[in-house]
């Protein structure tokens, strides 16, 4: 069954949506662009692909910073030693 075409549904909010990515605009020099083009054919992919690829190695290798100890001071700074102390009646009504 062929149905006929409907111009209308290309202009459907939702058509062409990729669900769980996010869409950006870069604006890249004329030699990236080529570039990028290049290794998208060579490669049989879409220019998406090489750049979401590039991005993962390249953000791949950044570590997220440790955090600093201590986290928080309290007034006693013996918290630790007395932890059954500063919890008790914890939870109850």
């Amino acid at each position: 069954m062929h149905l006929p075409f409907n111009r209308s549904s290309c202009f459907d909010p939702t058509y062409g949506t990729m669900y769980g990515m996010f869409r950006t605009t870069l604006y890249l020099p004329d030699d990236l662009k080529r570039a990028l083009e290049r290794t998208a054919r060579a490669r049989g992919c879409s220019e998406a692909v090489v750049v979401r690829e590039a991005l993962r190695q390249f953000t791949s290798v950044v570590t997220s910073p440790r955090p600093k100890l201590p986290l928080f001071t309290s007034a006693r700074g013996n918290l630790a030693e007395h932890v059954d102390e500063a919890l008790r009646g914890f939870g109850r009504r």
